[in-house]
């Protein structure tokens, strides 16, 4: 298993940090976020992740510090629980680092959890696939969503809402089914909480649901800082 520790984009500007990705195949992992990253301009970023990734210990942040050298290989690393879950018609309210809220729909979010060992750390991370995902606003408009945050996202949209002047240019009024072709996809895994000892994570595995607040932490890299 691979740990890829990266500057967290999704951090307010004035307590910035890292951010943790786990995946099983880093070469997935590698073709799917470098595309994305070039898209913000970051080369200096990839080119980090390439010499980190070929064996450098390189960083994505103010130090050298061997723990957030950017790709890390733990041979060893155990899965120690999984629990996979499957909610349709949900809405719920993702929040970023400011405290600003968003609300989305989803028609059916397929989402899996893992709690692990890396190195001699525990971790509950995540994945999810979010289809017919849209945003919903108080007085009732309905839109098409974007992914302001870390690059670790496919935002699938067939349906994409244009505006004029804040209107929607649409020959109808829109409704849920029109996005039932959008999805959002994780292509790794995402932390969801730290533990100190297996005992904690086992407890927290056993204890386990769905709630509001997972659900906000799924989205963080939806709304991103901006929202």
């Amino acid at each position: 298993m691979y740990m890829i520790t990266l500057f967290d984009m999704s951090s307010s500007s004035v307590s910035d940090r890292v951010a943790r990705f786990f995946t099983d195949d880093i070469d997935y992992f590698e073709r799917n976020w470098i595309p994305l990253c070039q898209k913000t301009g970051d080369l200096d970023r990839i080119d980090r992740f390439i010499r980190s990734k070929a064996g450098e210990c390189v960083t994505d942040y103010y130090t050298n510090f061997p723990w957030l050298n950017i790709v890390q290989n733990d041979q060893n690393a155990e899965i120690l629980q999984e629990k996979q879950f499957v909610l349709n018609d949900v809405t719920f309210f993702a929040t970023n680092a400011y405290g600003w809220q968003e609300q989305y729909r989803v028609d059916d979010l397929h989402c899996s959890f893992r709690w692990i060992r890396f190195h001699k750390y525990y971790f509950r991370i995540f994945s999810f696939k979010a289809n017919g995902v849209c945003m919903l606003y108080d007085d009732g408009k309905i839109r098409d969503v974007s992914c302001y945050g870390n690059p670790v996202l496919i935002n699938s949209k067939k349906f994409i809402v244009e505006y004029d002047r804040g209107i929607p240019i649409v020959d109808h009024p829109l409704t849920y089914n029109d996005f039932s072709g959008n999805y959002i996809e994780s292509f790794c895994w995402q932390v969801g909480k730290h533990f100190k000892k297996q005992q904690d994570a086992m407890e927290d595995y056993q204890n386990f649901t769905v709630t509001d607040d997972i659900l906000d932490r799924m989205f963080r890299e939806v709304i991103g800082e901006a929202g």
